[in-house]
């Protein structure tokens, strides 16, 4: 089994949970940062979480939420409408791990009145 983690992805949207058989399963994409530089991008990971792990998933995160997510990591691929061969990745997840949310990664900053402009350094 490969091994696979994203540490503090976003999620792009709320997860979404159904009932399959006699259990649930929690399908929900995180995005994250890569590269730097020139080179930045950004790559998109479909996941599942099964079960009670999945429902805390629904329960505790929506989109914009930051999320660290470890899980086996499974390629696919189709061919889309135009011809095109399309690939995608898919997580199983095994274990996650809570983040902030977008809101409170943003530095707040209070901006004092009465502070003199001329401060000598």
């Amino acid at each position: 089994m490969n091994i696979f983690s994203i540490s503090g992805g976003r999620l792009v949207a709320d997860p979404e949970t159904k009932t399959v058989g006699d259990t649930t399963v929690t399908n929900f994409t995180v995005a994250d940062n890569t590269g730097f530089g020139d080179n930045k991008g950004v790559i998109f990971v479909d996941c599942c979480s099964w079960g009670k792990r999945g429902s805390t998933i629904q329960e505790h995160f929506q989109k914009g939420s930051r999320i660290h997510v470890v899980g086996e990591l499974r390629d696919g691929s189709w061919t889309n409408k135009e011809g095109q061969k399309v690939k995608n990745f898919k997580m199983n997840v095994t274990n996650f791990g809570f983040g902030d949310t977008k809101a409170e990664s943003s530095p707040k900053v209070d901006f004092a009145e009465d502070v003199p402009l001329d401060v000598p350094f």
